[in-house]
């Protein structure tokens, strides 16, 4: 009996090692805080409807990273908060309103029938160590055409790079990502500013 019952505390003591749950890092999640500049009057009578960016299929709410030319990745248990062409667009269209390029903008579902749609890609949101120095990568291709007639007043393809204070994804820490959120914040900031930039010079206007 003695060896019987030894037995069981052994079998037990396994069991529980077996079964306690093993410890789970939690996801951290990031966001933006970028900034808006007022950069000019009014430019127009007309009013513009803000449509969603269609993002490309990697950017999603997981951080992406380049580590080499042709290669994405994902860094572990870390997200943005909110999808990267969310809050792109947000700050693409408190900065033309803020600019006050238009007479009214917003969201073109919300609009009865605005003069002019904005409409576009996200194409790269990434922080990128394949080069020589890390930066953060955010490109978009951008339009505005009239409602109705589709003629096109504005097109660019834009391209942001902020430089990132990291030297290799591998090396991962809290400051690592804390870095990329305030890279991207810089990158969507320079972006929405020249958006309203190139709008304002663009032929049509």
């Amino acid at each position: 009996m003695l060896r019987t019952g030894s037995g069981f505390l052994i079998l037990a003591t396994l069991l529980a090692g077996c079964l306690t749950p093993a410890a789970i890092e939690p996801t951290r999640y990031y966001t933006l805080s970028p900034t808006p500049v007022e950069t000019g009057d009014v430019a127009s009578s007309k009013s513009l409807g803000i449509r969603p960016l269609i993002a490309a299929k990697p950017y999603k709410l997981e951080i992406a990273y380049r580590a080499e030319t042709n290669r994405l990745a994902y860094f572990p248990q870390s997200e943005w908060a909110e999808l990267p062409a969310t809050m792109v667009i947000r700050a693409i269209a408190d900065s033309i309103a803020c600019n006050r390029l238009f007479a009214d903008v917003g969201e073109a579902t919300a609009m009865a029938r605005p003069d002019f749609v904005f409409t576009g890609e996200l194409r790269r949101f990434e922080a990128d160590y394949a080069g020589d120095t890390p930066e953060f990568v955010l490109s978009i291709s951008a339009s505005i055409r009239a409602t109705g007639s589709g003629e096109g007043l504005w097109q660019d393809l834009i391209e942001v790079r902020v430089p990132l204070s990291g030297t290799a994804a591998e090396e991962i820490t809290d400051d690592t990502l804390t870095d990329i959120a305030r890279a991207a914040s810089e990158a969507v900031s320079q972006l929405a500013l020249e958006v309203c930039t190139r709008i304002r010079t663009a032929p049509g206007e």
